[in-house]
């Protein structure tokens, strides 16, 4: 059986023992990779650095840091840290993030987002190199400065979370790894031509890249509807939500009308209608869900077309239920 990672679930407000019950969970079980994301709530770096002290072997991953959250010499030398003191089970996603997260929490410009992910990537990498970092891009410049500390490893892997096309070239142009996110298998594999195309002209193929798409997934044996209610809802917030980014992927797949009912009901307020908006045929989609067996046959899809899906957990899971999708998907079961 492939590997397979999860989100950490409620990143946003968990307590300290929750995160650690969930990583240890998660290890126990077999799953490579704890992804850590964030938004406006807990930051990613100080809940890594938890887990990671409090496990043996799990990989964690920020998924992702925003490139206008920090500068990049600041996320060089705390991935660098983290990865020093952990013995190497770091990993760094990056990504412009969105519009809305950048302008109205982080109070920064979202401007050039694919320029300043590219000088971003440059300069880690400078950094994590050890070597004196000089670098005169078109947004950034840098000057004569060395890391103090050596670096465990000189190439911490850079995933990218990227869907449009220019962010797919610049994946397969530099990316050690790829972030889709409410993708299905078959527009993976659409995706990635992109991903292949750029890689091969640098010179690279697409074994030097990871894919690992985010894939919304819950269960729940007792309550099969309430697990697939939270899905939708978790859809329908990134789709009404956050910009038009989401709204247009969703569109692409031939779900206008759902984008467009979703949109409007968030609108207007209505949140319950905008999770019945969500229609069964995009949850099927682009989740896993129950029963056990449908679940299972999902996820095997995903695996025939990446490297290691990624679960994650809608906003609303409870515990039982994060437990129960975790134990059932689990590799080592």
């Amino acid at each position: 059986m492939g590997k397979l990672a999860f989100v950490l679930p409620n990143w946003a407000t968990l307590s300290r023992d929750e995160l650690i019950f969930y990583s240890k969970l998660g290890e126990q079980l077999g799953y490579d990779t704890v992804w850590v994301p964030e938004t406006w709530g807990n930051d990613a770096f100080t809940i890594m650095n938890t887990i990671l002290e409090n496990t043996e072997k799990i990989n964690v991953a920020t998924g992702i840091i925003s490139v206008f959250s920090r500068s990049a010499a600041n996320i060089a030398q705390t991935i660098a840290t983290i990865d020093k003191f952990s013995g190497g089970r770091a990993l760094l996603g990056l990504g412009p993030s969105t519009d809305v997260v950048n302008k109205n929490w982080h109070g920064t410009d979202h401007q050039r987002p694919l320029r300043r992910t590219r000088e971003y990537i440059e300069i880690i990498r400078m950094i994590l190199s050890g070597e004196r970092v000089n670098y005169d891009g078109e947004l950034i410049k840098l000057k004569n400065m060395k890391f103090q500390s050596k670096p465990f490893r000189r190439d911490i892997p850079v995933y990218l979370a990227s869907l449009g096309p220019k962010n797919l070239e610049l994946t397969g142009q530099l990316a050690d790894g790829w972030l889709p996110f409410l993708c299905p298998e078959g527009h993976i594999k659409k995706l990635g031509k992109f991903v292949e195309d750029a890689a091969l002209k640098a010179g690279r193929s697409m074994d030097d890249i990871t894919v690992c798409p985010y894939v919304p997934a819950l269960l729940s044996a007792g309550d099969p509807e309430e697990a697939d209610f939270k899905i939708k809802e978790f859809i329908s917030f990134y789709v009404g939500a956050m910009g038009p980014h989401y709204y247009n992927l969703i569109s692409s797949y031939g779900f206008d009308g759902d984008a467009a009912n979703i949109r409007e009901a968030w609108n207007s307020k209505d949140l319950v209608r905008c999770t019945e908006s969500v229609s069964d045929k995009l949850l099927d989609l682009v989740a896993v869900k129950g029963p056990r067996e449908e679940a299972l046959k999902k996820l095997d899809s995903y695996r025939e077309v990446s490297d290691c899906p990624i679960l994650m957990f809608p906003f609303k899971s409870t515990k039982e239920q994060i437990v129960e999708t975790l134990e059932t998907l689990a590799p080592a079961g």
